[in-house]
């Protein structure tokens, strides 16, 4: 049975959790009915629960019924589970999107199946879909989890000095040679798979660069202050400058399986980077 486009397929029961079925779809599933409502956003998940097996039926045979609206609004955008209550449900959320994150970056994202995260990740179906609405809201979660990952590794090292930016860049072709073995930036490498997939995972990525361009930012913006870099030097644009040609440098390394073209752009970085220093003082 087909919900037709802007049609408000409706209980009054029990809202249940969101579960990702295809959009339009009318199905029975146990002692559940899952419905999925196209509103004006056809994308938004959404399930009720009909208490029982009788009435579902009822529901099928008959048509959807005279039952007025209980549409649930998601977040913005329409996509996100709320957060596990549980201690343990936020740890299998985290262990879902560890090992998706660690099969996309080897695999890539179209080769990993959601049973394939299960799989590896000793997960039930009906778990997956408790925590995570979609494969497209678990991209998203492993893209965040692929940025935390990054800003944790560059965590101990001062980006607010010029001896801990070259210690950074150091670092980063040294893991992306010996831990990674020239598989390409943990985040920009699952980025430029799904940026045409859909305007929330382009939106999602977005957010991730920006906010690793925003840690640099904020190490300039101190430097600045400090006086290490001129007062026309603009952080947020030196930062985003920055990461695009850590971008290049990790493409090319990883197409010549060659640290030195990663080396050779993050040199150049450096460079662009402190022509922004005042000039040293005469003596």
């Amino acid at each position: 049975m087909l919900v037709g486009p802007g049609r408000r397929v409706t209980s009054t029961h029990r809202l249940a959790p969101f579960i990702c079925v295809p959009d339009g779809t009318l199905r029975l599933c146990e002692m559940h009915l899952l419905i999925v409502s196209s509103l004006a956003q056809p994308h938004l998940p959404c399930w009720y629960t009909v208490s029982a097996q009788s009435r579902a039926n009822s529901m099928l045979s008959e048509g959807v019924g005279p039952w007025q609206p209980k549409i649930c609004v998601a977040e913005p955008n329409g996509r996100s589970m709320p957060e596990p209550s549980t201690r343990r449900g936020r740890d299998t959320k985290r262990r879902i999107i560890a090992v998706a994150a660690e099969l996309m970056y080897e695999r890539g994202v179209d080769a990993t199946s959601v049973e394939d995260v299960l799989a590896a990740s000793g997960t039930g179906k009906s778990q997956f879909y408790h925590y995570l609405s979609s494969k497209e809201e678990l991209v998203a979660e492993v893209m965040n989890h692929q940025l935390e990952q990054i800003l944790t590794e560059q965590g101990p090292l001062p980006l607010d000095t010029w001896t801990g930016i070259d210690a950074w860049f150091d670092a980063l072709v040294e893991r992306h040679q010996t831990q990674r073995k020239f598989h390409g930036c943990p985040l920009g490498s699952i980025v430029s798979q799904v940026l045409d997939q859909s305007d929330y995972l382009h939106t999602s990525a977005k957010d991730a660069f920006t906010r690793w361009e925003s840690s640099l930012a904020d190490g300039l913006h101190a430097m600045r202050a400090r006086g290490l870099l001129r007062d026309d030097a603009e952080p947020t644009v030196l930062a985003e400058v920055t990461i695009a040609i850590l971008q290049g440098g990790y493409l090319l390394s990883s197409t010549k399986q060659d640290s030195r073209p990663m080396r050779n752009a993050l040199a150049a970085a450096l460079t662009h980077l402190t022509s922004f220093a005042p000039p040293a003082p005469h003596r």
